[in-house]
């Protein structure tokens, strides 16, 4: 990078530390980005949501004890609950091989909203026998955050592959194909349209989806529901609803 912070919309727009850059820079930027993607990373995932069509309160108070309010730190903002899916689907990737010792360690880059209450709730399930199960689902070993601009290499990957699935979100609405950056790390794997939003996945090794803001209301409500209710009958209440409001695909 030169010593430049990467940021891949800078790079794309030719701003900031890329003001000026050449195509033949941008190029080998994205092809070195590309073949660092390729050569070390076991797993992709990758998901997102439209959230300002989600129209659906986000969970606001905790009202069964210590499991609710942690939950709670995790869920107040899209960001929490995003994390949540690239942590649990990062997990089962994982799982598929990885022995009883194995864990991921998630690296955060700091200073997004809803951070600090996801911080609060990992460093929670870090240290309670309430959390086994979770922890297994996350493969979670430990977690980090680290300032961009102290990041290098293969840290920089997150920031463009999240582009690039955002992108070729957008390019997807507009019949428009897939951009060959992209293209090159998922290979013939095509994107479907389905019941929960697009998704596209392959070879055991990556997932990409963004949930439409159907799925993302009917989530929110649920998971309002569970952390604010008042009693287990409250709970099963809650789960009876997202049962019912299920969609024809699988969640």
């Amino acid at each position: 990078m030169d010593g430049r912070v990467f940021h891949m919309t800078d790079l794309n727009a030719r701003k900031r530390d890329f003001s000026g850059i050449s195509d033949d820079e941008v190029s080998v930027v994205m092809k070195g980005m590309v073949e660092i993607i390729r050569s070390y990373a076991s797993y992709i995932v990758t998901v997102s949501c439209a959230d300002d069509l989600i129209t659906e309160p986000m969970p606001k108070e905790a009202n069964r004890g210590r499991v609710s309010e942690e939950m709670l730190n995790l869920l107040r903002s899209p960001y929490g609950f995003m994390c949540h899916m690239c942590m649990y689907g990062l997990g089962r990737f994982a799982s598929q091989r990885r022995s009883a010792k194995d864990s991921i360690s998630f690296i955060l880059e700091s200073g997004d909203e809803g951070q600090k209450g996801l911080i609060r709730f990992m460093r929670y399930i870090e240290g309670t026998q309430e959390a086994d199960v979770l922890r297994d689902r996350y493969s979670y070993g430990r977690l980090f955050t680290v300032q961009k601009h102290e990041m290098e290499g293969i840290f920089h990957a997150a920031d463009f592959i999240a582009w690039e699935w955002g992108r070729h979100v957008e390019r997807h609405s507009e019949g428009k194909a897939m951009r060959r950056s992209l293209s090159t790390l998922v290979g013939n794997n095509r994107t479907i349209k389905g019941d929960l939003g697009l998704t596209l996945e392959g070879e055991n090794r990556f997932f990409f989806r963004h949930y439409d803001e159907r799925n993302m209301d009917r989530y929110v409500a649920a998971m309002r529901r569970v952390i604010e209710a008042r009693s287990t009958v409250d709970v099963d209440h809650a789960l009876a609803q997202w049962d019912a409001s299920r969609l024809k695909s699988s969640d």
